[in-house]
């Protein structure tokens, strides 16, 4: 089966983007611009649009910057919206298309009153709606409706999905400053990369940028048991280890399990020493090579640099690798798109758009 290559997104009344279109991502894509100009919403668009059961995506990108009761869904939609639309757009993939609209309704139905407080959920209850259609060129192929309910500490319901969308793998990982949220520890990451059989690709990763890691894994630390680097000679856990492996650790991990399909990343260099942001990029560089596809957003001078000195050192990465400025105009996202060695030639606007 062809792989899930993202090639464009469309968004519709989604946090501040009233309207927007993202054109010819590539297998690394880099957004910059000022302040509260789309980037993160752009992030979290994809994250929801890229997936056939969207509502499984929503608790997520709703508790991420912060529950200040049920009003924090309303946020979701553009200044007072009554529905959001995300279009994921594929390239070479069976699926074509998918649509994904989001709605919130008045709760009228008492089953699904009775199923979220079943659930433990308690009063008052905000429901999201979400349909998603998939498309194959100009034909639909089917709709499903999916609802999440979330109460007023914004605990949620199991989703509830309608007949049987399709399940077709689209795996994605969101990487902000609280990594691992939608798996759980470490050790959880750990545990999923090793369902999938990918630790090993995550470890060839790290020992290119850390010579002297031999392994990761799990291991008894007293009773517990814990992620661990081996070393020659010796183990460590990896919650004794420097803030530069720890991230760089997570973030092979993340991406391992992501596999060949779509890994977003908002600031990644946030709280990193520069040479860590170098090693960073090595390891994103790979795993593109891998087949994973990347979208970040990054303010970082030093961070886009590595990326670009990495794409230097090897020919071919240039026709991988985009810059998108964006900005936000009355809720309009507005973007240039800089391909490869593009981005070099622009540095320069590019860096006033890192340092707004």
């Amino acid at each position: 089966m062809a792989r899930a290559y993202v090639n464009g997104v469309e968004i519709s009344n989604y946090r501040g983007i009233r309207k927007g279109v993202l054109e010819s991502l590539s297998p690394m894509s880099v957004l910059v611009g000022r302040n509260n100009s789309g980037k993160s919403s752009v992030l979290e668009a994809l994250y929801v649009g890229h997936s056939t059961v969207p509502v499984e995506r929503l608790p997520l990108v709703v508790n991420r910057r912060g529950w200040f009761g049920p009003e924090s869904i309303g946020y979701l939609f553009y200044q007072g919206a009554a529905e959001a639309q995300v279009e994921v757009r594929f390239i070479d993939a069976p699926l074509g298309r998918v649509r994904v609209e989001l709605e919130i309704p008045k709760i009228s139905d008492i089953n699904e009153i009775n199923r979220s407080k079943a659930q433990g959920l308690e009063e008052p209850l905000v429901q999201i709606n979400a349909t998603m259609q998939q498309y194959r060129e100009k034909s639909q192929l089917g709709a499903w409706k999916s609802v999440i309910t979330f109460d007023k500490d914004g605990d949620n319901s199991v989703p509830w999905v309608a007949s049987n969308p399709p399940r077709t793998s689209l795996a994605t990982r969101f990487i902000d400053n609280d990594t691992v949220r939608d798996v759980g520890n470490p050790e959880d990451l750990y545990s999923a990369v090793l369902k999938v059989d990918r630790v090993g690709r995550a470890v060839t990763w790290l020992k290119a940028v850390a010579p002297s890691l031999k392994d990761v894994l799990l291991a008894k630390e007293g009773a517990v048991t814990v992620l661990q680097h081996r070393f020659e000679g010796r183990t460590l856990p990896y919650y004794v280890a420097g803030d530069g492996l720890k991230k760089l650790t997570l973030l092979a991990l993340m991406a391992a399990h992501a596999g060949d399909g779509l890994l977003l990343l908002e600031e990644p260099e946030c709280y990193q020493h520069p040479g860590v942001l170098a090693m960073c990029a090595k390891v994103l560089w790979s795993a593109a090579e891998d087949g994973l596809q990347l979208v970040l957003s990054t303010h970082s001078q030093e961070f886009l640099d590595a990326l670009l000195q990495e794409m230097n050192q090897v020919e071919s990465r240039a026709k991988d690798f985009s810059v998108f400025r964006v900005k936000l105009h009355e809720g309009v996202l507005q973007s240039v798109r800089l391909a490869g060695n593009e981005a070099l030639t622009e540095r320069e606007a590019i860096s006033a758009d890192l340092r707004g």
